[in-house]
């Protein structure tokens, strides 16, 4: 990985923190099963790393759906997957672990997930990491989430930091375009199922979960 002088680290958060994919599959069926509408695991895949709005109206598309009802959607679906994450949300391998390790180094850390503040906040209540962070941000606050690089270049700017001197931490192939597209290193943490995804090819390494991201960070140190 040849990049400048790390100085900071910048994680994803759903997926990749916390195991949330799941609940948000659940959330999204459900939500439009309550209008009517069937969606499965397999039209997700493709929306894995997009902001709620952005992924509605992709799944909405999918599934014939009046966009008149997206807004609606949007509000079932966080409603649920906030209720399922603060009832079930466990975080995953090697999270907290590389949180500490990031934070003890001298990285400056910062959470950037395309997942609104509501979302983060519950994730950050269940796993008790409210204070792990120096800049917690939320692309709600771009004009376009991943793999829109924008949530990356802006993260960046609140951590005083170049974009080439930062690492991201990501699960989707959305996320690690968005990192590459920013000019930042990525190191790709993808669900099991996916760690084949040709997606991944671009991002400058490849592990299976956090704990081997921490070896990849302190070989770059």
């Amino acid at each position: 990985m040849k990049v400048l002088e790390i100085k900071a680290v910048i994680f994803d958060m759903d997926g990749l923190l916390i195991d949330s994919e799941p609940l948000w599959e659940e959330a999204m069926i459900k939500a439009y099963m309550s209008k009517g509408y069937k969606v499965t695991t397999q039209m997700l895949q493709v929306v894995k790393g997009n902001r709620v709005d952005e992924a509605v109206a992709n799944v909405s598309r999918q599934v014939n759906c009046n966009d008149a009802d997206n807004i609606e959607l949007e509000k079932i679906v966080l409603d649920n997957v906030i209720k399922l994450i603060r009832e079930q949300g466990k975080a995953l391998t090697g999270a907290i672990e590389c949180i500490n390790y990031c934070r003890s180094y001298g990285y400056k850390v910062a959470l950037a997930s395309s997942a609104m503040y509501s979302v983060i906040n519950a994730v950050s209540e269940r796993m008790n990491i409210q204070d792990s962070f120096d800049v917690v941000y939320s692309a709600e606050e771009e004009i376009y989430g991943k793999p829109h690089p924008g949530v990356f270049i802006t993260t960046a700017f609140k951590l005083r930091v170049k974009p080439e001197q930062c690492v991201v931490l990501e699960d989707s192939v959305n996320g690690v375009i968005a990192a590459k597209a920013a000019n930042m290193a990525a190191i790709a943490v993808p669900h099991p199922d996916q760690i084949n995804h040709k997606g991944f090819g671009i991002a400058n390494s490849v592990v299976n979960n956090l704990i081997e991201a921490v070896d990849i960070l302190k070989s770059l140190a």
